[in-house]
């Protein structure tokens, strides 16, 4: 079973991740949505952690400091020069990432 925390605010985001990777065998999804459970999430070691670049009360700069874990960014828009040496994807292409990640 591989471990994925999903680093979101969007309420309706995190629930459409959930339906997706709900149908993706092998997958154990969790769910960060504030800059505290955040940090406390980022002290377990995962197998993905796929993170929003764009979250109140966290910077992209203290994800990447506190992940122990791959990281990958999802963007609804630009990304940003630090993530540059971190994969980053458009939100909306989640679907079709999920097993090229796996």
């Amino acid at each position: 079973m591989k471990r994925v925390l999903f680093l979101e605010d969007n309420n309706d985001l995190c629930k459409m991740y959930g339906q997706i990777v709900e149908h993706e065998d092998g997958i154990q999804a969790e769910f960060s949505k504030t800059a505290d459970s955040i940090k406390q999430s980022l002290t377990s070691s995962w197998d993905l952690i796929v993170a929003d670049l764009d979250i109140p009360g966290i910077t992209t700069e203290e994800i990447i400091k506190l992940a122990k874990s791959p990281l990958v960014f999802l963007t609804g828009g630009e990304s940003s020069p630090v993530t540059a040496a971190h994969k980053v994807y458009q939100k909306q292409n989640l679907i079709a990432l999920l097993p090229k990640i796996f």
